[in-house]
C-alpha cells in the first residue's frame, strides 16, 4: 500500500501529539514493512530531511494548514495527487471533502467533556466536524480504552471500526542507573539540577497548565504538605511546562496568582519548557515522584515517561490514567486536596522501591514497536 501519514502536526504542535506521531512514525520505519508511506507536511517540515535516508518513505509537500477552514477545499486537490492507497490524520487534519479512502487518530475528546475551556472555532471542530470525519473514516486508531469509549458515546462510531494502539515513552526516558549500569545517555543529574535551579529533595509536575490539569489541587496539596513540615526542612515543587513569567496568558495569570495567594513563590519552581527529553528525565530521575492530579488524559504519556525512569507516580484516579499506571503507583480522587497531601507525605517519609521497581516493570508493557505492529496489523484488511 501506499500510506500517507500527515505531519503537519509534528511541525504544528512539537510536544504531545507531535511527538507521538513523531516516535510512531520512526518505529514504523524500524519494522521495515512493505508499504511505502508518504510524510504530508507543510514547507520546512523537520521530517523532510529525515525522511531522505529512509528507504520506505518519502516526504510530500503540501500548503494547506491543518485545523483551518481553508483546508476543507485545497487539501482534497492536493492528496488526490498522490494518489495514495489511504492518508492517515486526525480529525483537525481531514478534509469534510475527501474522497480518498482514509484513516484517524484520535488522541482524546477533551472539548466534548470540558467545553468550556474551548476556544469556539474548537468546539465548531469537536461538535460537528469531528463526527462528520470519524463516520467516513475507514479506521479509527486512538490511544487508550478510556478515549475508545468517547469516541463511541460522543461521535458514535461502532467499536469494530475503533483500534488502541496505546503508545509509549521515548528512549530519552530511562533510569540514569539501572542495576550497575549508568546510562550514558542521559546527562548528570546534579548538573542538570544546578541548570535550573532545583535542590533535593523535589516533587515534579510536568505538563501544561490548563483548567483541567488541576494545578490548583496539586498546590493546595503541596501547601498543606508544607504546613506539616514546617518545623526543619521540606521539599519543594518543580513545575516543568510553559509559563509565562508576566502573565499575559490566562492559565500563566492563573498559576502565578494563585502561586502568591499561596505563598509558594519560594517553594515553587518554574523552569519553563524543556526542549531537551534527555534533561526532563534526568530530572525525573531525581525526584522523590511525580504528581499528576489530572482531571482528564487521553493516555497520560507524563506518568509512563515517570515510571520509565524509575520515578515514583502519584496520580489521578480517572480517565485512562488508571490504564496507564495500573498498580505501580498511587492513584488518588483527583477533587481531594488531603488525599493528594496524604500520598505526598507517604512517598516522601516512606520506602520508594516498591513503587520504583513496579513503575519500572509496568512501563515495560508500552512500547512503540507494539503500537507499530498493531497499525501494521491493521492496514492488512483496509
Amino acid at each position: 500500500m501506499k500510506i500517507g501519514i500527515d505531519v503537519r502536526m509534528i511541525q504544528d504542535f512539537p510536544t504531545g501529539i507531535g511527538n507521538y506521531r513523531e516516535n510512531l512514525i520512526k518505529a514504523l520505519a524500524r519494522l521495515r514493512s512493505g508499504h511505502t508511506f508518504v510524510l504530508v507536511g507543510n514547507p520546512g517540515n523537520k521530517m523532510e530531511a529525515w525522511s531522505e535516508n529512509q528507504p520506505q518513505f518519502e516526504f510530500a509537500v503540501v500548503r494547506s494548514k491543518p485545523n483551518s477552514f481553508h483546508q476543507h477545499f485545497s487539501l482534497p486537490l492536493e492528496i488526490s495527487k498522490l494518489k495514495l492507497d489511504l492518508f492517515w490524520t486526525t480529525p483537525w487534519g481531514a478534509s469534510l471533502f475527501l474522497r480518498e479512502k482514509y484513516a484517524l487518530t484520535i488522541y482524546d475528546l477533551l472539548y466534548r467533556r470540558y467545553p468550556e475551556i474551548a476556544s469556539p472555532k474548537a468546539r465548531l471542530y469537536d461538535v460537528f466536524v469531528s463526527k462528520l470525519v470519524a463516520k467516513r473514516a475507514a479506521v479509527i486508531f486512538t490511544i487508550s480504552e478510556f478515549v475508545k469509549s468517547d469516541i463511541k458515546e460522543f461521535l458514535g462510531v461502532e467499536e469494530g471500526r475503533i483500534i488502541n494502539i496505546r503508545g509509549a515513552a521515548s528512549e530519552a526516558y530511562e533510569p540514569i542507573n539501572d542495576g550497575d549500569v549508568k546510562s550514558e545517555a542521559l546527562p548528570a543529574g546534579r548538573q542538570v539540577l544546578d541548570k535550573y535551579g532545583i535542590s533535593k529533595p523535589f516533587f515534579v509536575y510536568l505538563g501544561n497548565f490548563r483548567p483541567h490539569k488541576n494545578l490548583q489541587t496539586l498546590l493546595r496539596a503541596f501547601a498543606n504538605l508544607i504546613r506539616q513540615r514546617r518545623i526543619g526542612s521540606h521539599p519543594t515543587l518543580v513545575l516543568i511546562g510553559s509559563v509565562d513569567a508576566k502573565g499575559r496568558d490566562q492559565d500563566s495569570r492563573n498559576l502565578l496568582n494563585l502561586l502568591k495567594k499561596l505563598k509558594l513563590q519560594n517553594d515553587v519552581i518554574l523552569t519553563g519548557r524543556i526542549e531537551d527529553d534527555r534533561e526532563v528525565a534526568a530530572i525525573l530521575n531525581e525526584a522523590v515522584a511525580l504528581v499528576h492530579p489530572s482531571f482528564h488524559e487521553g493516555f497520560g504519556l507524563t506518568v509512563l515517561e515517570a515510571m520509565s525512569c524509575g520515578c515514583p507516580v502519584i496520580a489521578a484516579n480517572t480517565t485512562s490514567i488508571p490504564e496507564v499506571v495500573g498498580d505501580a503507583g498511587i492513584l488518588v480522587k483527583p477533587q481531594s486536596i488531603d488525599e493528594l497531601t496524604e500520598a505526598m507525605e507517604k512517598v516522601l517519609a516512606g520506602d520508594r522501591q516498591d513503587l520504583i521497581e513496579g513503575g519500572l516493570q509496568q512501563a515495560k508493557k508500552f512500547s512503540w514497536k507494539k503500537t507499530a505492529e498493531k497499525v501494521l496489523n491493521a492496514l492488512m484488511f483496509l
